[in-house]
């Protein structure tokens, strides 16, 4: 009997062990094909309103959501500051009334070599990301685009 349960215990710690392998792999082929933000250049910039905690896990949710740019590379993100984060508390509340931050970054990324649908091929873009926050929520990207 102690032998049987010594294999179904190992035999459960190798399904484990093959099904992590099986789920690293599958995100690896997932990542490898979605947009890059690994040596994008963060400027956390200065603010009298927000730390840079806040600035730091808000640019973090904007590389989260920029990875579903497929193909496309960011170069920097930096943090349009004080005045424009606070005059865009309004527009952010459009999307949800419950926002009381809002916290708004200027980008720079490379589109796919060869383009594609939505984009001219291998051209610059400069977007805008409008970043808000509920009081017991985290950092939420809640619009992004031409800014």
């Amino acid at each position: 009997h102690r032998s049987t349960v010594l294999k179904t215990e190992r035999s459960m710690r190798m399904t484990r062990k093959i099904s992590a392998a099986l789920v690293a792999g599958l995100l690896m082929l997932v990542l490898c094909s979605c947009g890059k933000t690994g040596t994008a250049y963060v400027d956390c910039g200065n603010s009298e309103i927000y730390s840079k905690i806040d600035i730091e896990t808000a640019a973090s949710a904007v590389k989260m959501r920029f990875l579903t740019l497929k193909g496309c590379t960011l170069h920097y993100l930096k943090y349009a500051g004080d005045e424009i984060s606070e005059s865009s508390l309004d527009y952010c509340k459009d999307f949800d009334k419950d926002f009381e931050k809002c916290i708004v970054f200027e980008s720079s990324f490379q589109s796919p070599k060869n383009g594609g649908e939505v984009w001219n091929p291998d051209d610059e873009y400069t977007w805008r990301w409008y970043v808000a926050k509920r009081p017991l929520g985290g950092w939420k990207v809640v619009s992004y685009g031409y800014g």
